[in-house]
This record gives structure tokens, C-alpha cells and sequence, in this order.
């Protein structure tokens, strides 16, 4: 018998070793042959989102879904697409490839050129499966991602026809709204002063939209859910962080500054929270994360960190704005001028 021959029924006696003897019960075309992973899954899980950032050879695609999908839920989604490439036709060939993967979320497909996706969660799990394909078909990725057995308890339930608005929130941002949705963006949109706001996921208990770059101070944010809409006072805050290098010697040192804009006519408390996403690199003054409450100083607060090199490298950092502490409850109205 030669040696493939051998191995070969080393390997049926495993299997059979672990299924009922009778092998013609062996369905071989069922057992899904192991694959491997040539992209990696991030989860970037923050601003009302459980995201998931693929990293494959042509860019990443970043899957945005809701933090609280639960099972039996209806839920909206999105995949959004970051191409690699040096110049703008290296960039568009990695973006034509990307534009063929699809993403299979829960067994439903997500086809990464459409942007947006629908779907529901199964009942009885407490964690969905997210799977990468490329152009071929390839099954080049998957991961987990937890959800809630049941759907968490609305706020808003004891408040008909109301929805809760932030007061404020941070330009390029996520921003959550939340009311009684259904998971459908077919139904539902987000405008923060008077421009739409691009729609990341929404569940049936809100909307997270990503808050446009070009408005600052105070305004207004209006959600549309069907046939009704709310409409509240909010301001959007605007972070700046600004350091006279990027790269930094060893011994050497620098000065991060960071500028928040927009905080005229807040009612209430805003806290600011700045990472250090190099700390084997360089030590930032007051430690390497820090949550600040800002005091407003014309509309303007700002302060500076020293920033001292531990290492010779490339450093950075990010700061965002922390949730509001209270959201007011806004009534629905009837959406006029409908077609």
C-alpha cells in the first residue's frame, strides 16, 4: 500500500472513530475544509457601534453595526471602505477589488459596493458570526460578535412618540439618536443642521449617524422615523489636536495641543478624554489617558501636554468627546410635505 494510501486511511479512521460506525452515514461533501486566514479582524467598538475592522492586502472594509442588537432584531448596517494605495490609481484598483468583497453577517450577505445593509439577528445565540469573502468568493476572514439574547429595555417606552437627542457632539464623530425605530434606514434619516448625516447602524431602539465635519456650534439635529420627526437644540464640538512633530528622537521633547471649538450655550458639563497611542514611545504630561472636563472659555477651550520621548519613533494621539451625562426627551411630530 503506498503511503498516500496509509494516510489516507489514518485519516477515515479518525473521523470514523468519532461518528457512528456506519460509513455510508459520512456525508464528506458537509465537512467545510479549513481555511486560512489571510486578513485580519479589529474590533473598533465605541459611540453606540460594535464594529469590526477587516485588514486584508487591498485596504480595509469596516463593518459598523449597532451595540445593542439583540436577538430577534431587525437591524441596519454599514460597510465602509479605506483602500490602500500610494496614488489615486493604485487607490482605485485596491477600491475596485474591495468593491467585490462581500460580507456575510449572520448568513446574510452584505455586499461591500452597496454600503448599507439590512438584516436580522437570530434568537437563541449570544454571539453572531462575521465572515470576509473576496471577489472569488474566498472565504479569506471571520470573527465574533457578542449580541444580547434579548432586546435591551427601551428608555423611551414609557415616553410615546418621544425620541432623546444629544445636546451635543463632536464633528466626524459618531452621534446616537435614539427613539422608537424599526432597523430599517429606508425609513429613518439624521440631518445636524440642516446637512444629512451619513447613517452607520440602527437597531429598533436607535440611529448612530456619523456627525458631518463642516458644522460647528450651536444648531440643530432632527431625526426622521417614518412619518414623524423630532427636532432639538445641539451643539457640535469640534477637537483639534495639533504637535510640531510626528516623528521624535529619544531624550527629545515636544508639545501636543489640544483645541475644542463650539462650546458656546452648553447647559451642561462637557468631558474630553485623550489617549497616548504610542505609549513605547513617548510619555504624554498628565498621564497616557486622561479625561478632562472643560471649561469654556468664549466657545473655545484649549490646553497644552508636554510630550517627552522615551523611544526614537512615530507617535500619535486621539481625543474624542465622551458621551453627554443626560439627554432630554423630545416629542415626535407629523413630518409635513411628505411625498
Amino acid at each position: 500500500m503506498k503511503p498516500r494510501h496509509i494516510a489516507f486511511v489514518a485519516l477515515l479512521v479518525q473521523i470514523i472513530s468519532v461518528i457512528p460506525l456506519d460509513s455510508s452515514l459520512i456525508d464528506f461533501s458537509l465537512i467545510e475544509p479549513a481555511f486560512a486566514q489571510t486578513a485580519t479582524a479589529i474590533p473598533m467598538n465605541g459611540g453606540g457601534l460594535s464594529a469590526v475592522q477587516f485588514q486584508t492586502k487591498n485596504g480595509s472594509l469596516r463593518v459598523n453595526l449597532p451595540d445593542d442588537a439583540a436577538g430577534g432584531d431587525t437591524i441596519s448596517g454599514t460597510v465602509v471602505l479605506d483602500p490602500k494605495g500610494k496614488s489615486e490609481s493604485e487607490q482605485g484598483r485596491n477600491e475596485d477589488e474591495l468593491n467585490g468583497y462581500v460580507v456575510e453577517v449572520a448568513e446574510q450577505k452584505a455586499p461591500a459596493r452597496l454600503g448599507e445593509f439590512k438584516c436580522s439577528m437570530p434568537t437563541g445565540v449570544s454571539e453572531i458570526t462575521l465572515i470576509l469573502k473576496d471577489k472569488r468568493g474566498t472565504k479569506i476572514c471571520s470573527t465574533k460578535v457578542p449580541i444580547q439574547a434579548q432586546p435591551p429595555a427601551n428608555p423611551l417606552d414609557k415616553y410615546p412618540n418621544t425620541c432623546m437627542l444629544p445636546p451635543y457632539a463632536q464633528a466626524g464623530w459618531p452621534i446616537q439618536c435614539r427613539g422608537p425605530c424599526d432597523g430599517d434606514f429606508n425609513t429613518s434619516s439624521i440631518k445636524v443642521g440642516d446637512k444629512p448625516a451619513m447613517r452607520l447602524a440602527e437597531s429598533p431602539r436607535k440611529i448612530i449617524a456619523e456627525c458631518p465635519t463642516d458644522v460647528t456650534g450651536s444648531t440643530t439635529i432632527e431625526m426622521e422615523e417614518g412619518d414623524v420627526v423630532a427636532t432639538a437644540p445641539c451643539s457640535i464640538l469640534s477637537v483639534q489636536l495639533n504637535c510640531a512633530v510626528s516623528d521624535i528622537e529619544r531624550g527629545k521633547s515636544t508639545t501636543l495641543t489640544v483645541t475644542v471649538t463650539g462650546l458656546d450655550n452648553l447647559a451642561q458639563p462637557v468631558k474630553l478624554q485623550i489617549n497616548n497611542r504610542s505609549p513605547n514611545i513617548v510619555r504624554l504630561e498628565g498621564g497616557d489617558q486622561q479625561e478632562l472636563t472643560l471649561e469654556k472659555q468664549s466657545g473655545t477651550w484649549q490646553q497644552t501636554r508636554a510630550v517627552n520621548a522615551i523611544r526614537s519613533g512615530s507617535f500619535s494621539f486621539v481625543a474624542w468627546i465622551l458621551d453627554p451625562p443626560s439627554i432630554k426627551v423630545t416629542p415626535f411630530r407629523a413630518r409635513t410635505g411628505r411625498t
